[in-house]
């Protein structure tokens, strides 16, 4: 062995056993570059020889930090002392100890003997209190504009609120689509000022309330907020309303955005041709035909049909196009399939009724031109005969008797004509002597 490698062994030996000493006593890495003045590449290899980690240095400075925090919280059992004394937040807390089961034990154990002392009554009062100041504050669903008078329609069809907690109260609102609509659901998050997931589900389908519904991926969206849920609740969305929920507000029954909400949720518009409908519960149902029939101005009212068990209404032709044009015309909120066949259908309409209107002008001005034409043929062999008479009686001498018997027509209408140009009517010419004339009497002057 030469001397080199000799003496780089001792080296290596030397500072190991430094560095080991000071590993096992938990030094961090800056301070053994400080006590070694070696650097942190030259330790990394040394401690290699020892088959020592900086990993394992991490994790045992962090036991020793957590059986200091969670010793000291054994002596205070009050978690905000805790916190102040390391200079730490309740998370860091929390994170430093339930890295290591064993010191988590120990930490439930305190907790529990810490809250023995308080009455049972007085936690639950002061949980109702909490939930009371979080229901009676305002939220989103307080005020009704066209923003959360369209999200209250759609969620009283495609929604829901959800009870939890022991006991039972409301807290969540949810709401699940078919996958390709989960960017409806981005746009409830914008509404709420929301970051909460949207999770995709596979739906096994099988049989619900009777129906066979296909297997499909369902997005679903569910926000905790009990201010909301509970005011939504007062509106007479409730968590189980499929078959008997009824909107108890009045100014959402009038509003166009809760019921392009509706249509949205359990509407459908056609694809082939123009017509819009709703189907769900009988009192939806009937306040949907209430709204349309109102604004239609219909003297008859509209009837819902039973289908498959569920009760629907359905408008087409000129209904359908001022309702599909009344709900989505200028709208913010849609649901976006929905909207571009609403669009399409009433470009559609009215390039329709554009080209029904130029008909109607062609076919008027046709009409017009067919009177015109006849005005002119008659005025034209009017003036043809006119011609004639003159030049049968001026030209030619021919008597007035003569005349009309010649063009067969009337002694009053000659005389007219005559007067017209202001000719001389000689005293023969009497209407007496042309009607024995016609009756077949020889009259003598």
């Amino acid at each position: 062995m030469s001397n080199e490698l000799y003496y780089q062994d001792i080296e290596i030996l030397e500072e190991g056993v430094k560095l080991v000493n000071l590993y096992n006593k938990n030094y961090s890495v800056e301070e053994m570059e400080m006590l070694t003045g070696l650097t942190r590449h030259k330790i990394e290899e040394y401690l290699k020889v020892y088959e020592l980690t900086y990993k394992n240095l991490k994790q045992n400075r962090r036991y020793e930090k957590a059986l200091e925090i969670i010793s000291e919280y054994e002596k205070c059992k009050d978690m905000n002392i805790v916190c102040e004394k390391f200079n730490i937040s309740y998370n860091s807390f929390y994170r430093f100890i339930k890295s290591f089961p064993e010191l988590e034990i120990i930490r439930k154990k305190v907790a529990k003997e810490s809250l023995t002392h308080l009455d049972r009554s007085y936690v639950r009062k002061r949980i109702e209190k909490i939930y009371l100041e979080e229901i009676l504050g305002k939220n989103i669903f307080t005020d009704i504009n066209p923003d959360s008078a369209y999200w209250c329609g759609f969620i009283m069809t495609d929604g829901c609120v959800i009870e939890r907690g022991k006991p039972k109260r409301l807290r969540c609102i949810a709401i699940g689509l078919a996958e390709k609509d989960r960017y409806h659901l981005e746009k409830f998050k914008i509404f709420m000022v929301s970051s909460k997931k949207i999770y995709i589900r596979e739906h096994s389908g099988g049989l619900i309330n009777g129906r066979k519904i296909r297997r499909t991926r369902i997005a679903s969206l569910s926000i905790t907020n009990a201010s909301a849920a509970n005011t939504l609740n007062s509106y007479g969305i409730t968590p189980r309303k499929t078959k008997n929920g009824k909107m108890l507000n009045m100014n959402l029954l009038i509003s166009k955005d809760y019921f392009r909400g509706m249509i949205d949720g359990d509407g459908h518009i056609d694809k082939n041709r123009i017509g819009i409908g709703f189907c769900g519960n009988i009192n939806n149902v009937k306040d949907f035909i209430n709204y349309c029939d109102s604004y239609l101005s219909k003297e008859k009212p509209s009837k819902e049909y039973l289908h498959k068990g569920i009760y629907a209404v359905s408008y087409g032709g000129q209904n359908a196009y001022l309702l599909l044009k009344h709900f989505y015309e200028g709208a913010i909120y849609y649901l976006d399939r929905k909207y571009k066949l609403a669009i399409n259908h009433i470009q559609k309409y009215e390039q329709y009724l554009l080209q029904k209107e130029e008909y109607r002008i062609n076919i008027r001005n046709n009409n017009i031109l067919k009177k015109q034409r006849k005005e002119d043929a008659r005025l034209k062999k009017n003036k043809e005969k006119e011609d004639k008479v003159l030049d049968l009686y001026i030209n030619k001498k021919m008597l007035i008797r003569d005349i009309v018997l010649e063009m067969r027509t009337a002694y009053y209408f000659i005389e007219c004509i005559l007067k017209k140009y202001n000719v001389q009517i000689y005293e023969n010419n009497n209407l007496q002597h042309i009607n024995n004339i016609i009756n077949n009497k020889a009259v003598k002057y």
